[in-house]
């Protein structure tokens, strides 16, 4: 039975060429379409995965007179948040600025995070030196991303204690975040 219906499919397919090629082509051109965009969405959905409790960790957008979002909200929204709304278990800031660094080769222009004490307890970085509970502690303390590290100071370990001179003020070294190829919406260059 399924012989017969084989047979048949193709005798149809060679006797109306024309036909086959367009339906043929249409099969192709969607299966290619759908996983592309399958790819897609399937990336877009990876951002911020790989951190714990991924699922559980919110952002807040801010709507303006255009209707686009932005993730800059006003700084005491956290603690109202907080105090209105039980639900809430914690909340961390995050506010990302322009830097200027300087060291012994020159002054370079960087993205830093300014942060909460308590962002390492969000955010699960894995580190090379330092410890995630004093790392920001003290608000002289910065954490370099390896990259970082290894451009300022020639490499990416046992650089904890140094100093950097960031916009005119000495910070201190508190830990190195290990590279992660894992796709973030995060800049963790500089915190």
């Amino acid at each position: 039975m399924i012989n017969l219906l084989f047979t048949m499919t193709w005798r149809n397919m060679l006797r109306s060429k024309r036909t086959t090629v367009i339906q043929l082509l249409s099969l192709i051109i969607g299966l290619t379409c759908f996983m592309l965009i399958q790819l897609y969405v399937a990336h877009q959905h990876s951002f911020n995965s790989h951190f714990k409790d991924a699922d559980n960790i919110y952002r807040i957008n801010l709507l303006r007179d255009d209707n686009r979002p932005q993730t800059l909200t006003p700084l005491r929204l956290a603690e109202e948040l907080t105090s209105n709304f039980p639900e809430i278990a914690d909340t961390t800031r995050i506010s990302v600025s322009t830097i200027s660094v300087r060291n012994s080769s020159g002054v370079f222009s960087e993205r830093a995070l300014f942060v909460d004490e308590n962002f390492f307890s969000f955010f699960d970085y894995s580190l090379i030196e330092g410890d995630v509970h004093t790392a920001l502690l003290a608000p002289d303390k910065v954490v370099l991303h390896e990259a970082q590290a290894l451009k300022y100071f020639s490499r990416s370990t046992q650089v904890i204690g140094e100093q950097l001179n960031i916009n005119g003020k000495s910070y201190q070294v508190a830990a190195i975040i290990k590279y992660s190829a894992a796709p973030s919406t995060i800049p963790s260059e500089i915190i």
